[in-house]
């Protein structure tokens, strides 16, 4: 949480527009989360935009969190589309034991590489 722009360079523009041109089409369903920077639950131009003006610092920030978490058993249905159905970004813990085990995978927004 230090710096938005910790992690996302030039080269996450590179891949994106590549993406968005169909050059070079992003499969990974974590790496089409970290290209919404605009929360639209779609990878667009925009993304490519508001990624570019964090960089040089024209915003100071993007609409989602900078970080998303997403529990490390969760099965993607459609890899190429993660928004349907949502991702989860929680669980729910019944009859907290003392000790327990809850795994999540990390997802830096605007870092795509």
């Amino acid at each position: 949480d230090d710096s938005i722009v910790n992690g996302v360079t030039t080269f996450d523009l590179v891949i994106l527009r590549r993406h968005i041109l169909g050059d070079n089409i992003i499969s990974d369903p974590y790496k089409l989360i970290a290209a919404d920077v605009n929360g639209s639950n779609s990878v667009t131009t925009l993304d490519l935009v508001n990624i570019r003006k964090v960089i040089l610092n024209i915003n100071d920030g993007f609409t989602v969190p900078d970080w998303r978490f997403i529990p490390a058993d969760y099965e993607f249905p459609n890899p190429s589309n993660p928004w349907i159905p949502m991702f989860p970004e929680s669980i729910q813990l019944q009859d907290l034991p003392p000790v327990f085990d809850v795994d999540f995978v990390g997802v830096k927004v605007g870092n795509l590489n």
